[in-house]
């Protein structure tokens, strides 16, 4: 059973990992977008579908 709850840690940590990827991703469209100088910031689509 400790290779079970040692894997589930792993999983936790690496999807961790993943989310912070993905929102420091849209932070950087969303500066590059507010920062072309186009007006006010308006919602846009994500670079990638879910």
């Amino acid at each position: 059973m400790q290779g079970c709850c040692r894997t589930l840690v792993h999983l936790c940590k690496h999807w961790d990992i993943v989310k912070s990827r993905r929102k420091r991703k849209l932070v950087e469209e969303t500066l590059e977008l507010m920062s072309t100088g186009r007006g006010p910031y308006s919602s846009h689509k994500p670079s990638c579908s879910k």
